[in-house]
């Protein structure tokens, strides 16, 4: 026993100072991971915030944001130079009829022709109604200011957008046009943007699903109000829209699923992927999360297919039916779910229509209601998983 004692004073009076050392080296390092931690949680609480936005000034025209050659109000207008131009929008609405709607608006040119399509869903009934038509956009190159009219005389439409002189990135929006089964659609709102401009792929251009290259801005928040329409019903409505603009040189060979929320705590999302339509492979993900007053792009994103859904028995596609979302790198976990199955719409090329959003974002949970747009997405043959039924608040 006394020559362990022995060989253990010796040991400590050689090395002592070498565990001393040591010691204070892993309580420095325990004090660096407190320190990283803590400033990761100062930077939550910073994204949260309404007063620490990284973009100041922005509301007057001209805007150029900064890393981009989108220039406002020049590009709001419409770009004819180039073969392919989309402009559609996704609006959330509270009638003081006690229901709620989402409504969907778009317009895709390629070349000179333009499809037109317009679907309002009650969120509260589950009604739908559709109206799809072709025709052609008359309006200015510089500044947003647009009317669409259709070939067919018989088809009752008038469609007009504009920017509001003297205020900037605010805007007039009216549509006129009779259902598929023949009730009138009419509304006309004003739209404000409260929040910048996002410029998707960070410099405003994004590779299109293999078939070149397009330019893309949306706004994520515009404040709207005014009057809507259903056949003989007119109910005063408000909420908050979404404008999706790209114009260039393209043309996808591939399909995609796209989505976007308006979620409590001011704070939007957008996310989408391309699929390979001959493989079923996804790629080229992406996410967009827009705080109070800041926007944050990532990669690191997976979007899950919960459940499938065919438009009709003998239909070659199938189409994803709820989605999970998942970012690690910003601890969101997010649940997408269409409020009805049956949202098809241009002659059935398209899904289109209105979700429930739920699920969390770095600890907060949030909840919302969102839209998804799925084009040519996925045969039965490459489906990842097997088709199964989905249940849907209105089937």
């Amino acid at each position: 026993m006394k020559m362990k004692i022995s060989a253990l004073t010796a040991f400590l009076r050689n090395y002592g100072h070498r565990l001393k050392f040591i010691g204070e080296l892993l309580l420095l390092l325990v004090l660096l991971i407190f320190i990283v931690n803590l400033n990761f949680e100062v930077n939550w609480a910073n994204l949260w915030s309404h007063e620490h936005s990284n973009v100041a000034g922005w509301k007057h025209y001209p805007y150029n944001p900064p890393g981009t050659e989108i220039t406002f109000p020049r590009d709001e207008g419409l770009h004819p130079s180039n073969t392919t131009e989309w402009q559609i929008f996704y609006i959330n609405l509270t009638g003081d009829n006690a229901c709620n709607y989402s409504l969907i608006t778009s317009y895709d040119r390629y070349g000179t022709f333009t499809n037109m399509f317009i679907t309002l869903l009650n969120y509260t009934s589950g009604e739908r109604y559709t109206a799809e038509m072709t025709g052609v956009v008359y309006g200015e190159e510089y500044f947003l200011n647009f009317m669409f009219k259709p070939f067919k005389y018989t088809q009752t439409c008038t469609h007009r957008l504009y920017q509001i002189p003297d205020k900037p990135f605010t805007y007039f929006f009216s549509h006129t046009s009779i259902t598929d089964d023949g009730k009138k659609i009419q509304f006309s709102f004003t739209m404000d943007s409260r929040k910048p401009p996002m410029i998707i792929g960070g410099n405003g251009i994004v590779e299109m699903g293999g078939g070149g290259y397009s330019y893309y801005y949306s706004l994520t928040h515009l404040s709207t109000e005014g009057v809507l329409q259903i056949d003989k019903e007119i109910v005063n409505v408000r909420g908050v829209g979404w404008f999706d603009h790209q114009w260039g040189n393209y043309k996808p060979k591939d399909g995609w699923e796209w989505f976007c929320a308006k979620l409590n705590g001011d704070i939007e999302i957008m996310a989408s992927h391309f699929i390979n339509s001959t493989t079923g492979r996804t790629y080229n993900p992406f996410l967009y999360i827009y705080f109070p007053e800041h926007y944050i792009p990532t990669s690191n994103i997976s979007i899950i297919p919960l459940a499938y859904w065919r438009p009709a028995a003998d239909s070659p596609e199938v189409y994803a039916m709820g989605w999970t979302l998942i970012s690690e790198e910003y601890g969101l976990n997010i649940t997408i779910e269409p409020v009805i199955r049956s949202q098809m719409v241009l002659e059935g090329i398209w899904w289109e229509g209105g979700c429930s959003v739920h699920g969390q974002i770095g600890g907060r949970v949030v909840q919302g209601h969102g839209a998804a747009e799925l084009f040519r997405t996925r045969t039965s043959e490459i489906s990842p998983t097997p088709l199964s039924h989905y249940k849907t608040p209105h089937g």
